[in-house]
């Protein structure tokens, strides 16, 4: 059955995002043209500005049109009419959460290899990225690798936190009879504050057991402190993916209220 909502909820993603990939990169390929045109006649110079702003703007707008369309895809398989047919499904809730997690996931990853194409199109000179990646390589030094691990990680950790906060919010929401986007606005506040709570409360814990957590500035070049809060971001974030995910599967299960 995973296989099937995967499939299901791939294709409802795809067909609002693919279209969307096609013109940023079609936008990407005319800003290089324009652009090289520019160097020859400088009357294209305002044209190919024109379409690099354009060209910026649609990279950031993947990103976050991606985030934000699975998040009302799950909204519309919850709280619309399609959460009718959804719910008297033999499917597990677990499933459904996982689906949407993973689709959304994937379609991320391929929303950040068509920016980076795009990025690759628009740049002629490519030495830019070899200079910024030897000054983050002097930067981070002999935990290079634990730092590029870390920065890899967490934004696949964060994504699916992100998501799942959403999830949860709004599968709280809905248990209410009434205004059910206000409280999903509602819980999803209360369980901002907490998780910043947890958070505070885990590094004050944290640096009790070992002042390395809070001992001065942060730095790249103290390899002991850096690993050690890398670690701690790790747990933290984790722990919210947990949380979230039960929290959301519980309240599907036994407390969903599609009147």
């Amino acid at each position: 059955m995973l296989g099937k909502l995967l499939k299901y909820d791939g294709r409802d993603l795809a067909k609002k995002l693919v279209p969307f990939y096609g013109i940023l990169l079609l936008v990407s390929v005319l800003t290089r043209g324009m652009t090289e045109l520019a160097k020859k006649v400088e009357l294209f110079d305002t044209i190919a500005g024109f379409l690099l702003v354009i060209a910026i703007l649609g990279m950031i707008g993947a990103l976050f049109y991606t985030f934000f369309a699975s998040i009302l895809r799950f909204h519309k398989a919850v709280m619309k009419d399609e959460g009718y047919l959804i719910h008297t499904l033999p499917i597990k809730k677990s499933s459904f959460v996982i689906s949407k997690v993973l689709t959304s996931t994937i379609f991320m990853v391929i929303s950040v290899l068509v920016v980076i194409g795009a990025v690759l199109i628009i740049v002629p000179d490519y030495s830019i990225f070899t200079t910024a990646y030897n000054a983050i390589v002097k930067e981070a030094g002999p935990i290079f690798n634990e730092f590029l691990l870390y920065i890899l990680g967490m934004s696949f950790l964060g994504y699916i936190s992100g998501l799942l906060f959403f999830y949860c919010a709004l599968s709280l929401g809905q248990t209410r009879s009434d205004k059910k986007m206000t409280y999903s606005f509602v819980y999803g506040i209360i369980l901002y504050i907490a998780a910043q709570i947890f958070s505070s409360l885990t590094l004050l814990a944290a640096a009790g057991i070992d002042p390395i957590y809070t001992n001065g500035k942060t730095s790249l070049s103290d390899s002991g402190q850096m690993l050690a809060i890398f670690g701690l971001s790790f747990a933290i974030t984790i722990v919210y993916i947990v949380v979230s995910y039960f929290i959301t599967t519980i309240t599907l299960e036994k407390k969903l209220n599609l009147e």
